[in-house]
């Protein structure tokens, strides 16, 4: 059931209007429990529910817009939903599903700028998608450098990953960086034999 395109798509909806009906942190059993209407389900289909999380999120975020809803993790219904959320970023990272065995369990629509755990899911994934488009950043240069790649195809690449980086600082200073070294490489290629057309 999980790999069924309208099952996940009913999800969605049913998460959204939840959300519109003033709950904002539905766990996959209030899901399932509104999926199948008061009728009985089993553990199984609770964690049928849950497995969909992550494109159930995406599936609100592409079709409503909804740029607020967050995976959560256990640890949020189990120590924080009932006190009204975290104290602090430190303790809001807690209720991400982040690391090694930590499982989606949940969404959680964070209303308002000053959020906690949306503060926390904004930072850790800032700081891993930095160090993804480093790594891909370095390989691509490397390319440029040993004259593997040509200056146009390593400026598309680098432009593309530069985009996904929701820092306009970072991806300025990364866009600087790309226009510097093409240029170099663009002098250096005047004096030297041209790769061949890409294919």
């Amino acid at each position: 059931m999980t790999n069924n395109t309208d099952f996940r798509i009913a999800l969605a909806e049913i998460c959204y209007e939840m959300f519109k009906e003033g709950c904002i942190d539905p766990s996959a059993r209030d899901i399932t429990q509104r999926y199948y209407q008061g009728k009985q389900f089993s553990d199984g289909a609770i964690e049928d529910v849950r497995k969909s999380l992550s494109s159930v999120r995406r599936l609100i975020t592409d079709e409503h817009h909804e740029v607020s809803a967050i995976l959560l993790a256990q640890k949020y219904y189990d120590n924080y939903q009932k006190r009204g959320g975290p104290v602090d970023v430190t303790h809001a990272a807690l209720c991400l599903p982040m690391g090694q065995g930590k499982k989606a369990v949940g969404i959680l629509f964070c209303v308002g700028k000053e959020n906690l755990i949306y503060k926390a899911f904004q930072k850790m994934t800032s700081t891993q998608t930095e160090g993804v488009l480093k790594r891909a950043t370095n390989i691509i240069m490397n390319g440029l450098q040993q004259n593997l790649t040509k200056p146009d195809v390593g400026r598309r690449q680098l432009k593309m990953l530069a985009d996904v980086i929701a820092d306009p600082g970072l991806t300025r200073l990364l866009l600087d960086a790309l226009t510097a070294e093409v240029a170099r490489l663009e002098k250096r290629e005047m004096h030297s034999s041209p790769l061949p057309e890409e294919r």
